[in-house]
């Protein structure tokens, strides 16, 4: 659905979960707070990370989103989210309202310190997955 006072149109395209398994991190200033069809500046990071599934987006040191979805780590039994993601997603707000994920702030350098990674949006829910980390 394309909007912005008012629906503008409706498209239904049917989607292809990609299959994530190498994620490089990448420091970009980049500023998604609202959903917008043009993509382009998510296009651009993933394609500077060749051979990779997907991109998470690293500001001030701080883990935000991948070009995709929401992020979570485990801590200590626990789901953390970005306390600032690049985008406040539906699911993300969700699992948060239900206190199933708490907002904190992920420091980069703490990467390889978390029980578990898992992915979410609307369209693939919360997915736990086990990826390859590049450039940690």
């Amino acid at each position: 659905m394309l909007y912005d006072r008012e629906i503008q149109s409706i498209e239904y395209i049917p989607y292809q979960p990609k299959n994530i398994q190498k994620i490089a991190l990448a420091e970009h200033p980049v500023e998604y707070a609202f959903k917008y069809a043009d993509r382009k500046v998510f296009d651009q990071i993933l394609a500077s990370s060749p051979g990779c599934d997907d991109v998470l987006i690293v500001r001030d040191g701080l883990l935000r989103d991948t070009t995709i979805a929401n992020i979570a780590f485990l801590e200590n039994g626990r789901w953390i989210t970005p306390l600032k993601p690049l985008l406040e997603g539906t699911t993300r707000q969700r699992l948060i309202d239900e206190g199933f994920l708490t907002p904190k702030n992920i420091h980069q350098e703490n990467i390889g310190q978390y029980d578990g990674f898992a992915l979410m949006n609307a369209m693939i829910g919360f997915k736990i997955i086990d990826p390859i980390w590049v450039n940690i």
